[in-house]
């Protein structure tokens, strides 16, 4: 019950702030498209204007996720918290630290660097064979939605092997049990 009660907190305020997000989601969208597009001209199109709406809806809703992040962090660390010894509560809250920290800023730099240096580059590589560059915008946002999920997982993932090797709970025996169990 108190799983559910928690739980049940966090998804409406989720759903809530993504319906705050979605009033101003085209600025948001307008900036993060400004920052990929790799040319300065008009090289980016919008071929499937009905899958426009589904990006703006992903985006609101990824954007309430991230604007509740530390609520849900805060729930989930007190519902665990009870059932955990000092050095497990202190680890759990090191990997919820560690890993929004490292989530948070590694998916901005994804966003406004690392995918707009790739396009960018590969713009100017079809511009040297004589193609004229023509871009999806939505897979333009898609392919970076794409690499913050990833990065996301693989991080939710690094962090977790990390904490429970520094509670020794994870040696040469036990590792292929966690591994399966963090995959």
């Amino acid at each position: 019950d108190e799983l559910a009660l928690r739980t049940t907190r966090v998804f409406l305020l989720v759903g809530l702030a993504s319906l705050i997000w979605y009033r101003s989601v085209d600025v948001v969208l307008d900036a993060v498209m400004a920052r990929l597009s790799p040319c300065l001209d008009d090289c980016l199109n919008i071929y499937e204007p009905a899958q426009w709406s589904v990006v703006r809806w992903m985006t609101a809703l990824l954007l309430g996720v991230l604007t509740c992040l530390p609520l849900a962090l805060h729930q989930a660390f007190q519902f665990a918290k009870p059932g955990l010894m000092l050095t497990e509560r202190q680890a759990l809250r090191a990997w919820m630290v560690l890993t929004a920290i490292v989530v948070l800023a590694g998916s901005w730099l994804l966003v406004a660097v690392g995918v707009p240096e790739l396009y960018a580059h590969g713009y100017e590589h079809h511009r040297t064979i004589g193609l004229d560059a023509q871009y999806s915008a939505l897979n333009l946002l898609t392919m970076a939605g794409y690499a913050v999920v990833v990065w996301l997982t693989m991080t939710s993932v690094w962090f977790s092997t990390v904490c429970l090797g520094w509670m020794g709970w994870i040696t040469s025996a036990t590792a292929p049990v966690w591994r399966w169990r963090l995959y």
